[in-house]
């Protein structure tokens, strides 16, 4: 009998125990999702592509939204107005940086939407853009450095012909028949100095990604290291326990439809606030209204003599 009850106990507890981990396996995911878009936000590279793309308060909302989130409750945290907020995340959703899910609330027919953003891939897009750049740029200098063009004095300094068409026009003017002249090359300074402005910041960018990319394989070894416990024991836990199985599995569907239902409340709550606001601002307004109809509506002055 005592046998028994102490095999009961150490299943209870394996069984405690396997769902501390599974809630700190979830922890650690999300702790090592922040640690790592954390140190992609202190990078001075992608602080100033964020800023120039996104505006200066997109890393306030980025630091405030790591985890699920509503824009309302991003803008609260971050102190911003709404309508900025969501500026902000639809640009990151075009750059393909941000997601939604759209929840209707269903007594109140509101539709929430809570927001992810992910930033993971940013230096890989500051790359592709930079590349880009370069290649344009190459092909400016290289077309300074080959091509020729003139142009009649007479007619139209601005008005260019190409080398090929001069040629044909035995380098006289259509119109005039003066003779064509050929235009000065422009300057290769102001593109040199930011090509070779491109060319380090993509040199600096190749081993950002790499420093990342070692830092993003280190977490994911660390959490697939803790997976590894959870289903070994797992599988400790159902050898010694058929029945453990069907136990976890009910209690996860216990676990999740509270946490559902906890986050609708939530956005209830949150609509339900929203709702009284929009109310009162109407109420307010109607006041203004009625007070400044009376101020217009003057009572008639009574007709009289006038003294004397």
């Amino acid at each position: 009998m005592k046998h028994q009850e102490n095999r009961t106990n150490n299943d209870k507890m394996l069984f405690v125990r396997l769902d501390w981990m599974e809630t700190n396996i979830k922890e650690e995911t999300l702790k090592s999702q922040i640690k790592l878009e954390t140190e992609l936000l202190y990078n001075p590279l992608v602080t100033d592509y964020l800023k120039t793309n996104f505006g200066e308060n997109s890393i306030k909302v980025i630091s405030a939204a790591m985890e699920e989130m509503t824009d309302d409750a991003i803008a609260a945290r971050c102190k911003l107005k709404v309508a900025e907020v969501r500026a902000i995340l639809n640009k990151l959703y075009n750059y393909k940086m941000a997601e939604y899910k759209r929840i209707k609330d269903r007594d109140t027919g509101w539709f929430s939407y809570i927001w992810k953003i992910d930033v993971s891939n940013i230096l890989n897009i500051i790359k592709e853009q930079t590349t880009d750049r370069i290649g344009e740029l190459d092909k400016t200098m290289e077309k300074i450095s080959t091509e020729f063009v003139y142009y009649c004095p007479q007619c139209s300094k601005t008005n260019l012909i190409s080398f090929d068409l001069a040629a044909d026009l035995m380098f006289r003017c259509p119109n005039c028949e003066n003779k064509l002249l050929e235009k000065e090359k422009e300057s290769k300074d102001k593109y040199e100095k930011e090509l070779n402005e491109l060319k380090s910041k993509h040199i600096s960018l190749l081993e950002d990604i790499r420093k990342f990319e070692e830092l993003k394989r280190q977490e994911e070894m660390r959490i697939k290291e803790l997976q590894v416990r959870m289903a070994e024991m797992t599988k400790i836990e159902e050898t010694s326990n058929p029945k453990s199985k069907a136990r976890r599995s009910a209690s996860r569907k216990l676990n999740k439809k509270s946490f559902i239902k906890t986050k609708h409340l939530k956005l209830k709550k949150a609509t339900k606030i929203k709702k009284a606001d929009v109310k009162k601002k109407l109420a307010n307004s109607n006041v203004k209204k009625h007070k400044a109809q009376k101020k217009l509506i003057k009572p008639a002055k009574p007709k009289g003599k006038k003294k004397r």
